[in-house]
C-alpha cells in the first residue's frame, strides 16, 4: 500500500554528498547500524544488524559522479507489531548538472504477504523527511516551510490567490477555537505536511466572520475547525475547488478515541497527492532505465567510429528510439489518468447537484419558475406511475420526485427490502402518493389532520395506535432524523392478517417545522 510520496528541490551546501550523509545517518539511527554515505551514492546491497534491508542503484559507479546523475535507495524492515507487513521507504535523488538543485523524492510504502494481514495502516511520514528539510537547505519554494497568516486585512487578496488555476498544492486553514486555542497545532501540520500543502493560520485575534464574508464559506474556517482546500480540477474546461472540513467536533472525537487529528488531515491530503508525486518518483526502476539509456548512447558513440559496427550502432539507437517512445507513452497515460479523474469527480458532483435539486432543496436563491416547473414535472410523474412498483421504488421515486415534501429514512427503505414479497405494491404506492399530495396539501394549507385524512379512503389511514400499546412497541415506532428522535403512531395499512405478503403499515411524521413528511417505516405490522 502506497502511504506517503513526496518530492523537494534541495540546495545542500555539499550538495548530493550532503543528502547522501543524511539519509546514511538516518538509516542507521534506525537499525542502530552504520551505513557509508559514499556506498549510497554509488550503489550497494546490504543487511543490517536489525535485519534491515538497504539497497541503492546509482547511474554513476565509483566515487566519481557524471550528470545527468540518478539514484535510488531502498530500506526495507519488518513491522515491529503487526506480523507478516513489511515497511519499505525509499529516497530518489536526481541532478542534472552540478550547479543545479537536488530533485530528491521520498516514498513509503507496505509490503503483505497475504490478505490476512488487514490491521489498519496509521498514516505517517517518515523521520527523514525532517531530516533533509532541516539539514539540507530545500528551496524557499517549497510549501509549508513557514505558516502564511491569514486574518480580515488580506482575505480578499488570499481569496484571490486561493482560485488562482495556476495553484498546484492544498491549502489548509487552520481556525482557532473560542478560547484561542488550536485543536491541531499548525506547527504539527507543517511538519507532517511540508513540501505537500500550505499552513494557512488564523490569529486568535482574527475576525473570522470578516473573514468569512471575503473569502466564502466554502474555503472559511471557525472555531477550530480545519479546511483543505484543494487546487482546481478541471474538466471539460471548467474548474473546481474541492474541499474538506474538520470541524472541532471531529476533531476532539478523533483525539478522546486514541486516534491522531493530525495525521487525519495527511491522509486526507495524499489521497489526492500521493499519485502525482509517484509519477515524478525517482525510483530503483527508472535509476535502472537511466543507466541503460547511458551505456547506449554510449555504446551507440563507440560503434558509429567504427564502420564495421555502423549496423550495431543502428540497433542501438532503435533500442534507445523505442525507450523514449515508451517513456513518452507513460507520461501520455499519466495525464489522461489525470484527466479522467477530473472527469469522474466533475461528474460526481454534477450528480450529487441534480439529487440535491430533484430532491427539492432548493437554496433561498431558487427561483419560482423553477419550483413550479418542478412541481408541474412531479405531478406528471406521479399520474404516470401507476405500474407496479415494488415498494422500495415507490419510496424512491417519492424521496426523488418530492424532496421537498417527504424525507424517507434508511430504516423505511429496509423495512420494504424485507417485505419484497408485498402483494399488492400498486395499491400502496397509491396511498403513498396520495400522502405527498391531497394529505400534504391539506396540512400546509392549515387544515387539521381530521380535515386532511380524508383524503384517504375510510380504512387506510390511522392517526393513532392502540392504547395498550407496550413502551417495546412505542420504541419500536420511534425513528431518528438528524438526532431527533419522532415517535411514528400516524400511519397508513393495508390488511390485518399477520402475513409479510398481505399486510402493509407505512409509517410517518408530520414535521411541521419543515413542512415535510417524515417516512420511518413500509413494511410488515410492528408489534406492540
Amino acid at each position: 500500500m502506497l502511504v506517503y510520496c513526496n518530492n523537494f528541490a534541495l540546495n545542500p551546501a555539499n550538495g548530493l554528498t550532503s543528502v547522501a550523509e543524511c539519509v546514511a545517518r538516518w538509516m542507521g539511527q534506525r537499525s542502530k547500524s552504520y551505513v557509508k554515505p559514499e556506498e549510497l551514492l554509488s550503489g550497494c546491497e546490504k543487511r543490517l544488524r536489525d535485519g534491515t534491508n538497504v539497497f541503492s542503484a546509482s547511474t554513476s559507479s565509483g566515487a566519481d559522479i557524471s550528470y545527468p546523475f540518478l539514484a535510488s535507495m531502498v530500506m526495507s524492515h519488518a513491522d515491529t507489531e503487526v506480523s507478516g507487513r513489511q515497511w519499505i521507504t525509499e529516497i530518489g535523488l536526481r541532478q542534472g548538472a552540478l550547479s543545479e538543485p537536488v530533485q530528491c523524492s521520498i516514498l513509503l510504502q507496505t509490503n503483505e504477504i497475504s490478505a490476512r494481514v488487514s490491521t489498519p495502516i496509521q498514516p505517517t511520514r517518515p523521520r527523514v523527511v525532517e531530516a533533509l528539510v532541516q539539514s539540507c537547505s530545500p528551496v524557499s519554494t517549497t510549501p509549508g516551510l513557514v505558516s502564511k497568516k491569514l486574518d480580515e486585512s488580506n482575505a480578499s487578496a488570499f481569496s484571490l490567490a486561493l482560485e488562482h488555476p495556476t495553484r498546484e498544492v492544498p491549502w489548509i486553514v487552520v481556525s482557532p477555537t473560542r478560547e484561542g486555542q488550536y485543536v491541531v497545532a499548525p506547527a504539527r501540520l507543517r511538519s507532517l505536511l511540508v513540501g505537500l500543502a500550505e499552513i494557512i493560520e488564523i490569529p486568535p485575534e482574527a475576525d473570522t466572520f470578516a473573514i468569512q464574508s471575503a473569502i466564502g464559506n466554502k474555503h472559511a474556517a471557525w472555531l477550530g475547525a480545519i479546511n483543505v482546500i484543494f487546487p482546481s480540477r478541471h474538466a471539460r474546461s471548467s474548474g473546481w475547488f474541492e474541499t474538506q472540513r474538520f470541524l472541532a467536533e471531529r476533531l476532539t472525537l478523533i483525539a478522546e478515541d486514541g486516534g491522531d487529528p493530525a495525521t487525519e488531515i495527511l491522509a486526507c491530503v495524499t489521497h489526492r497527492t500521493n499519485l502525482p508525486c509517484l509519477w515524478r518518483h525517482t525510483s530503483p526502476s527508472t535509476v535502472s532505465v537511466a543507466k541503460l539509456r547511458q551505456q547506449l548512447s554510449a555504446g551507440i558513440q563507440k560503434a558509429q567510429t567504427s564502420e564495421e559496427t555502423s549496423e550495431y550502432a543502428a540497433l542501438l539507437e532503435v533500442a534507445d528510439k523505442e525507450i523514449r517512445e515508451k517513456e513518452e507513452v507513460i507520461r501520455s497515460l499519466h495525464t489522461d489518468i489525470e484527466d479522467r479523474d477530473d472527469e469522474v469527480v466533475r461528474l460526481t458532483a454534477e450528480n450529487d447537484a441534480l439529487k440535491h435539486s430533484l430532491s427539492g432543496k432548493h437554496s433561498s436563491s431558487s427561483s419560482t419558475a423553477a419550483v413550479e416547473a418542478m412541481a408541474d414535472l412531479r405531478d406528471a410523474a406521479l399520474s404516470m406511475l401507476d405500474d407496479d412498483l415494488s415498494l422500495s421504488q415507490s419510496l424512491l421515486m417519492l424521496d426523488t420526485l418530492c424532496g421537498d415534501r417527504v424525507v424517507v429514512l434508511d430504516s423505511a427503505y429496509k423495512s420494504a427490502d424485507a417485505s419484497a414479497e408485498f402483494k399488492y405494491p400498486k395499491q400502496a404506492f397509491r396511498l403513498m402518493r396520495t400522502l405527498v399530495t391531497g394529505y400534504y396539501d391539506a396540512l400546509v394549507a392549515g387544515q387539521p389532520d381530521a380535515e386532511a385524512r380524508k383524503a384517504f379512503g375510510k380504512n387506510d389511514y390511522s392517526a393513532k395506535e392502540a392504547e395498550s400499546m407496550s413502551e417495546g412497541g412505542r420504541r419500536r415506532r420511534t425513528f431518528n432524523y438528524q438526532g431527533q428522535p419522532l415517535f411514528m403512531e400516524a400511519h397508513l395499512k393495508i390488511g390485518t392478517k399477520d402475513s409479510v405478503s398481505e399486510t402493509l403499515r407505512v409509517h410517518f411524521y408530520w414535521l411541521a417545522s419543515e413542512k415535510r413528511l417524515i417516512i420511518g417505516h413500509c413494511g410488515a405490522h410492528i408489534n406492540f
